[in-house]
């Protein structure tokens, strides 16, 4: 607690501010990283049993199995092809966007943080830089000692600064990935359904 409250001093309420969106960060790139983990695995538990009475050419089960499986994003575009009405290849690249665009929900959190938080971290050394030079004019003392005090103190918020947008870009880039897989295994997955329906359907 006491180093915290050091570091405080240092960097004043920049600081607070760049703790704040470490914080942020952290939290969105997590809950992003969980929500895509559990839709992908949902998906693929629900792939599998949809195979199984597709093979059986039993669609209506089929059907249930999607209605009734823990709900995933996914679930909706496989509703959509399992339908007695087959679906246009339109219906179908529109149901993906809307997918993947609500798995790519609150990313921008995480790219706007990485921009941003450099620089707030060099406000935060800039008005420590001039509080230092403003002391020294008031205490009427000068030298070199007295000065690189002052501006070592204050370039603690360009650390940090630095240090958050790192994290804040990592987490963007690893889930720009992350989602990519998940676009790929969406696209791949729905292929999957609409062979095993047609297979289902032929005589």
């Amino acid at each position: 607690m006491g180093s915290l409250n050091a570091l405080y001093g240092r960097g004043g309420f920049t600081f607070i501010a760049l703790i704040v969106l470490s914080i942020l960060a952290l939290g969105v790139g997590l809950e992003r990283l969980f929500a895509t983990w559990q839709a992908k695995k949902r998906m693929n538990e629900s792939l599998s049993r949809i195979h199984d009475y597709l093979k059986e050419k039993n669609r209506t089960m089929a059907q249930a199995v999607n209605e009734t499986m823990p709900w995933h994003p996914a679930a909706k575009l496989f509703a959509l092809v399992l339908a007695d009405k087959t679906p246009t290849s339109t219906e179908l690249r529109r149901m993906q966007n809307r997918i993947l665009r609500s798995v790519r929900r609150r990313l921008w959190i995480l790219a706007s943080i990485g921009a941003i938080a450099p620089f707030v971290g060099l406000f935060g050394t800039v008005l420590g830089v001039m509080e230092a030079f403003h002391q020294i004019g008031l205490s009427g003392q000068g030298g070199f000692q007295v000065v690189s005090g002052g501006i070592s103190e204050a370039l603690v918020t360009t650390a940090a600064g630095i240090f958050v947008g790192i994290e804040a870009v990592v987490l963007f880039n690893y889930l720009q990935v992350y989602v990519g897989e998940y676009s790929a295994t969406l696209k791949e997955s729905t292929e999957e359904v609409i062979e095993s329906v047609v297979q289902a359907d032929a005589v």
